[in-house]
Parts: structure tokens; C-alpha cells; sequence
């Protein structure tokens, strides 16, 4: 199977999978650290928890971006590309402010609570360590201000990834610096 880009796909992974490996790869865990991963998609949020770099709870949360998108559609009667660029903040109708952020506030809250239901069955269920942080990624991860929110609700730190962060790219060479 070859791609567009010219390159051939090494290995196909399950999204929590995948992330525990791009989380490897970029970030510098600590052996014995608990960390969590929520990536949020359009319409399913996924929690990974790591400890020792390997996953030991994995949950699905049925809600994501696309919820919000289309809440942001009935509330000011536009269609999905312009909810979807006012829902990341990249347009700006300064008449419907108001009502945009109180939609982004309540989606934002209703998600991170279900983002910190999940966390706190983990702890109930477990003898591991808090989870020290919290990695953001998705599609969601680009909501406009969910990071700030998520973080208030959870008490932990969060942090938006970076998927490339120890990736070069050069002319059509990737390499990885370590």
C-alpha cells in the first residue's frame, strides 16, 4: 500500500495504540509516571492512561468535535464550515461572540467532565500514582480554549501535542531526532 506521499505505512495501529507510540516518541515520560492521553475526535473521545510508557486504561467517550460544530449551526444558523472555523476560533463575528462562547463554555465543560469521570474511575480502580498530566490531541484539541478548561476541571496539568515534535523534515527525508 502506497500513499500519495510516496511512502509505505510500516505498521497500522488502533488510535490508543498509536498514540502511546507517538507519545513515546516525542515526549520524555518517566519511567515510573502515570500520564493520560484524550485525543478528541469528531465524534468520539478517546482516553488512553499510561504507566511505564504502557497503556493500563483505555475508555471511549461518545462525544467529540462534531457535537459542538453542530451546536454552534443551530444556535447561529450557518452551516458546518463556518461552525467548524468559529469553533476553533479562526473566524470571529464579533455580533454572535456571546453566544459562541457560551456554547464553547458549556460543550467544553460537559466534555471535560466526561474526560474527568473517566480519570477518576482509573483512580478508584487502581493503586497507581495520580496521573501527572494530561496530553491533549485530536481534532478537538484545536477548540478554543478546551485545553484551559479540561485543565480547570481535572486539577492536573494539560498539555496540547505536538505530533512532529522530534520529527525533521527534509526535502523527502523524515528523520526522527532523538
Amino acid at each position: 500500500m502506497t500513499m500519495e506521499s510516496g511512502l509505505n505505512p510500516v505498521i497500522i495501529d488502533i488510535d490508543s495504540f498509536a498514540l502511546e507510540n507517538m507519545l513515546a516518541i516525542n515526549y520524555e515520560i518517566e519511567k515510573d509516571e502515570t500520564v493520560a492521553i484524550a485525543n478528541v475526535g469528531a465524534s468520539v473521545t478517546n482516553i488512553n492512561i499510561l504507566r511505564n510508557n504502557v497503556t493500563s486504561f483505555t475508555r471511549d467517550i461518545f462525544k467529540g468535535g462534531n457535537q459542538i460544530t453542530e451546536e454552534i449551526q443551530r444556535q447561529l444558523h450557518i452551516d458546518y464550515e463556518e461552525a467548524e472555523k468559529t469553533k476553533v476560533g479562526s473566524k470571529v463575528d464579533l455580533s454572535s461572540q456571546p453566544i459562541i462562547q457560551n456554547v464553547l463554555k458549556a460543550a467544553s465543560e460537559s466534555l471535560a467532565i466526561e474526560i474527568g469521570n473517566s480519570l477518576d474511575f482509573f483512580h478508584s480502580t487502581t493503586t497507581y500514582e495520580k496521573i501527572s498530566k494530561l496530553y491533549l490531541s485530536g481534532g478537538g484539541a484545536r477548540i478554543k480554549d478546551f485545553d484551559i478548561a479540561l485543565q480547570q476541571h481535572i486539577g492536573i496539568p494539560v498539555e496540547v501535542v505536538n505530533l512532529s515534535k522530534r520529527l525533521n523534515i527534509v526535502g523527502k527525508i523524515l528523520t526522527l531526532n532523538i
